[in-house]
């Protein structure tokens, strides 16, 4: 869990930089898309390499928009807005260098599992 409330934090600081008026909600939502993205990279390495058909799991888009939307109301509750002040106040404690090298880690988080899961299935 370390890994992730390091992203809220960063996040959390990357929005409260630019006065986001939910900034603890914008972070939650930064988890979101990390985890999405590296369950499509999951998803391109099944298809790929152990030839598992996922078409089947996304046939149904209203069972895909329900489980995202649990997904969604599971993070905010873990996530909620006193536990992001605490995870915050901790993550200011890092140095500064640290601080950044989590910026840039988040920013990978939300793109390169993306793009190595797009030239994964475009492998064969």
């Amino acid at each position: 869990m370390n890994y992730y409330n390091n992203l809220v934090a960063s996040a959390y600081k990357f929005y409260q930089k630019y006065k986001q008026s939910n900034a603890s909600g914008m972070a939650v939502f930064v988890v979101v898309i990390c985890q999405i993205a590296l369950l499509f990279l999951i998803l391109a390495v099944l298809k790929t390499f152990l030839s598992i058909d996922i078409s089947y799991f996304l046939r149904n888009k209203g069972l895909i928009i329900i489980s995202v939307i649990i997904w969604i109301a599971a993070l905010f509750k873990i996530y909620p807005k006193s536990k992001i002040e605490r995870i915050v106040s901790d993550f200011n404690k890092k140095t500064l260098p640290q601080r950044r090298i989590w910026g840039v880690i988040t920013f990978l988080n939300l793109f390169l599992p993306i793009v190595l899961g797009a030239l994964i299935l475009n492998y064969k």
